[in-house]
């Protein structure tokens, strides 16, 4: 692949990385205070363990990308 779209790539990555991260902060206040509160937070749990696993991927193919360019 050409250098210009692996950084293209690169840039995305970074955008979903961010993203998600805030995402996970989002959801991990959310089963805080459904268990503040006593609230079954199974599904919230459940979403929380997803968005920690996209992040995981996303990371992953960040550092992929960085290694094959050269960072």
């Amino acid at each position: 692949m050409d250098q210009a779209v692996l950084l293209t790539h690169l840039g995305k990555t970074e955008s979903y990385v961010v993203r998600t991260r805030r995402r996970l902060d989002r959801q991990r206040r959310i089963v805080a205070d459904l268990e503040r509160g006593g609230r079954d937070c199974s599904r919230s749990r459940y979403l929380l363990r997803l968005f920690e696993q996209i992040l995981a991927r996303y990371l992953a193919h960040r550092d992929r990308l960085r290694a094959h360019i050269g960072l």
